[in-house]
């Protein structure tokens, strides 16, 4: 199993409804055990800490560069805290062999602006993204 690559960063953009937005990707997993054991890629969202259910991972399509398509799966949109993994793409066992990519987005809520905005991060703003499989 490899990712590629094991992190990314997100440039914040402020969207017309004063959220900020990023994203990233795209994000390659190669499983070539041959086990068809099963998967999951996560993405976790680095930064300072305090923040309570502000940033909602939205991953893209999962693309199938190689192996059978539908194999693997995006996640659903899900809201984490600061450094706490959340689903990008799966392959339940008996699948996921091969090469797969997707990419995604992050938000972080009007509300949760305001936190942010003592710490400095605004329109611009870097976040680092790692990946990790399990």
């Amino acid at each position: 199993m490899s990712i590629s690559p094991l992190a990314d960063t997100v440039m914040l953009h402020r969207r017309d409804d004063g959220e900020l937005e990023g994203s990233f990707g795209p994000v390659v997993v190669t499983d070539a055990r041959g086990s068809l054991a099963g998967w999951v890629l996560t993405a976790a969202i680095g930064g300072s800490s305090g923040l309570k259910e502000a940033i909602k991972v939205v991953p893209g399509p999962a693309i199938a560069l190689t192996g059978r398509p539908g194999e693997a799966t995006a996640a659903t949109p899900t809201t984490v805290n600061i450094d706490q993994p959340a689903s990008l793409m799966s392959a339940p066992a008996g699948g996921g062999g091969g090469i797969f990519e997707i990419s995604g987005t992050v938000t972080l809520s009007a509300r949760s602006f305001d936190e942010w905005a003592t710490t400095g991060l605004d329109d611009r703003s870097i976040v680092p993204v790692s990946f990790a499989i399990r």
